[in-house]
């Protein structure tokens, strides 16, 4: 696992079946994008319906938006996960960095893959990350 920001990281299967390392790192919400059984293995834990290489549902970007915001206001690290860490997970990860920090689409995209080289974010995944937020910047505010 690799941490996009002190509180944020980012992940595959394995690192959310590592309850050892959870316990080591601190994480306290796992989101995960592939199937896992944790169990109560943590204390929160959200599992998504997520396909790699298809579009993905704007309700998703906003459920897991507002799942790891939820935890990181609360001061607890966060593990995203998917089966391998390479496209599904880092593509929330820049979901987030864009909402919360304020990083181009493009720059999350960079910050994510510099921590964790391996990220490739597949091109479905990014082009409906950028027509969920070109909408959320045409929505009025609420």
């Amino acid at each position: 696992m690799n941490f996009i920001t002190p509180l944020v990281a980012v992940g595959e299967l394995g690192d959310a079946l590592d309850l050892d390392s959870l316990e080591k790192q601190g994480i306290k919400a796992v989101l995960s994008l592939a199937p896992v059984n944790l169990d109560g293995a943590v204390e929160h834990h959200l599992q998504l319906e997520v396909t790699d290489r298809v579009p993905l549902p704007f309700e998703i970007i906003t459920t897991a938006l507002a799942f790891i915001k939820h935890h990181v206001q609360l001061g607890q690290r966060v593990l995203l996960h998917c089966e391998m860490g390479i496209s599904r997970s880092p593509s929330l990860a820049v979901c987030y960095l864009h909402e919360t920090q304020g990083l181009s689409i493009e720059d999350a995209v960079i910050h994510v893959q510099s921590v964790r080289p391996k990220a490739e974010p597949h091109p479905a995944l990014m082009e409906s990350i950028r027509g969920y937020f070109r909408q959320q910047s045409a929505s009025p505010e609420t």
